[in-house]
């Protein structure tokens, strides 16, 4: 039966099947877009009419001892048991999953509700470090749409994990400092400057470039052109999928680097940006992945994210709409 496997000893299963089929509208999808189990009435029906059936083909003279009537009650809880099985494989193939960079993750965290009444679909969202995602991907993790910085997702399709064609910009985020906003705010301006007060500071939060966060890749190559990685190193904390000005507003760092939607998301914080020497913008979009369970679904979402809707929740949570190309 492919692991369908009623308890036919002790009657778990019948009894979690009985009491299923009789509660009204039980959504089997997780949301009310998706089909609902019938009502009672009709469920009662419908299993009163099962258990007549299995009656005859199995005792086609009629009437029925004990043992035959538990025998019949056996068959039926193995029938219904298969079933709700085969429909719970149904419910997981149905899934949507995208993957998304956590540069993105309030925006996308956002927008699932709609994404689900949009596709009619559960849909699963897994974020993490840009780099660490590719590496999901090159091992074989499959998602339906993938969400990551353009320079990362043009590796992506490099690698044949994404459907050429497909991508679309979404937003935009540019990478600077977050410190308290009743602290003293230094002076990044110059390069000089910027040494000077990235080496004032006691501990400095940064994106762990090891995980191919955009973020963290670029300010490591920052702090080299500064010449002061080894003098820094000793007071980094490298994070991954963290909100870096979180540990700056506990007072755990003076100094949080990060995109700049990252660090205003957090109370108490003041974003100041990267000179124009250090400065970089960076481009999040999307694509239909190539082993896309639902690529019709998938597509459905790409439109939806270049559409108005998702531009207002993209600067509503501090990131701007992408320039014309």
């Amino acid at each position: 039966m492919g692991g369908c496997l009623p308890d036919f000893a002790g009657w778990s299963g019948y009894s979690s099947i009985a009491a299923l089929s009789i509660n009204p509208g039980i959504d089997v999808m997780g949301h009310s877009g998706l089909a609902r189990l019938v009502s009672p009435i009709a469920a009662i029906d419908a299993c009163s009419g099962l258990r007549d059936i299995l009656r005859g083909l199995m005792f086609p003279g009629g009437s029925h001892n004990t043992g035959e009537a538990s025998v019949i009650n056996k068959a039926f809880a193995a029938v219904l048991a298969c079933a709700v099985h085969f429909i719970s494989n149904a419910v997981e193939a149905a899934e949507i999953k995208i993957l998304c960079a956590s540069g993105m993750r309030e925006v996308i965290s956002e927008l699932q509700p709609q994404l689900v009444r949009l596709v009619g679909q559960q849909v699963s969202i897994s974020f993490g470090e840009a780099g660490d995602l590719r590496k999901r991907i090159q091992g074989g993790e499959i998602a339906d749409v993938t969400v990551l910085p353009r320079i990362v997702l043009d590796q992506v399709m490099a690698d044949g994990n994404v459907v050429p064609g497909t991508i679309i910009d979404v937003a935009q985020s540019s990478i600077g400092i977050g410190v308290r906003k009743n602290g003293p705010k230094p002076d990044i301006s110059s390069a000089d400057k910027f040494k000077q007060a990235l080496l004032a500071a006691k501990a400095i939060v940064v994106t762990d470039p090891a995980s191919g966060g955009v973020a963290g890749v670029h300010v490591a190559d920052v702090f080299r052109r500064l010449g002061i990685m080894d003098q820094l190193t000793p007071k980094l904390k490298l994070t991954r999928g963290q909100r870096n000005a979180e540990f700056v507003a506990r007072g755990e760092a003076d100094i949080a680097v990060q995109l700049s939607n990252e660090i205003r998301i957090v109370p108490g914080i003041e974003f100041i940006p990267f000179s124009p020497e250090f400065e970089r913008t960076f481009i999040f979009s999307a694509a239909l992945g190539s082993n896309a369970k639902d690529a019709n679904a998938a597509r459905a979402i790409l439109r939806f994210l270049a559409g108005p809707e998702a531009v207002a929740v993209v600067e509503a949570k501090g990131m701007d709409r992408v320039a014309s190309r």
